[in-house]
């Protein structure tokens, strides 16, 4: 069993498995996307010369028919379906639940046949399932110093003890690489955070001196990198106080380990948070 879920810009849902008056009969584009393997020849050896990749645009389409009320079903999709219009699919099935963003390329119907039938074809620019829940992991710089049940002695017991150890793992079970959000939070005076994969010594960090409460934001997504000072419910962009040689850092497939440092203020006032999504090829 699967469901089948479009939500249009305006937040309106319609569950296209779940209507008596239509029956969905194919859904195209589930699979892997395709990919363009861009090679070079050279008359002077066999074969090729692999250059690079590139995945491309997933095209899904879903293939229905009416089963009752034809005209007033029909119309009734056409409220929440519009073509060259945004949408956001989302689908089940017993492994997964994921969504993905696309646009409406068209809304046939096919009027004279009985029964009525209809294909909705969608493009989706990003050729990867989402999954629907995404992961927050935090990495809090004060350790809970008891638990419950707990007695106190006389002399008294720390609540917590602040952690020297910055290193921390992110475990992405996807099956392709990800952008990720990292959030980090300043309890005191940080001076030139960074970020670095512990494997790859990839690093990703500003030359900017923050202050109690200051958030610093990264976001590494393909197609929307940036980073944000949020201070005193104010966004500041630092995108061009990035420091020399950064690399805007991704989750590979599998564990990944990251290890962050400033040169002020690391030990004891910055927590960290790192929040991204799961991404699959199908489904």
């Amino acid at each position: 069993m699967y469901s089948l879920i479009i939500t249009n810009r305006h937040g309106n849902s319609v569950v296209l498995t779940q209507r008596n008056d239509i029956s969905v009969e194919f859904v195209d584009g589930l699979n892997p996307p395709q990919s363009t393997i861009n090679l070079s020849e050279n008359a002077l050896f066999d074969g090729a010369r692999f250059n690079s990749k590139k995945v491309q645009v997933r095209n899904i389409d879903i293939g229905f028919v009416f089963r009752y009320l034809v005209e007033r079903t029909r119309i009734d999709l056409y409220t929440y379906i519009k073509t060259g219009e945004w949408i956001e699919l989302e689908y089940k099935n017993g492994m997964r639940h994921v969504k993905i963003e696309g646009y409406v390329q068209s809304f046939e119907i096919d009027y004279f046949v009985n029964p009525q039938s209809g294909t909705i074809s969608l493009v989706c620019p990003q050729p990867y399932f989402k999954d629907v829940n995404e992961i927050i992991f935090n990495i809090n710089s004060i350790a809970n110093g008891f638990v419950f049940p707990f007695a106190i002695e006389e002399s008294g017991v720390p609540f917590g003890h602040y952690e020297t150890v910055k290193e921390f793992n992110v475990f992405n079970g996807g099956d392709v690489q990800t952008g990720m959000k990292i959030t980090m939070i300043c309890n005191g005076s940080v001076k030139n955070p960074r970020i670095f994969n512990r494997v790859t010594r990839q690093m990703l960090g500003v030359k900017y001196e923050f202050v109690r409460g200051d958030e610093l934001i990264f976001t590494t997504h393909n197609g929307n990198k940036t980073i944000t000072l949020l201070r005193d419910a104010t966004k500041i962009n630092l995108f061009n106080s990035q420091m020399n040689g950064i690399t805007w850092l991704q989750l590979d497939t599998g564990d990944n380990v990251f290890v962050y440092e400033a040169d002020e203020g690391t030990d004891v006032y910055l927590d960290v948070y790192v929040e991204y999504a799961t991404m699959y090829e199908g489904v």
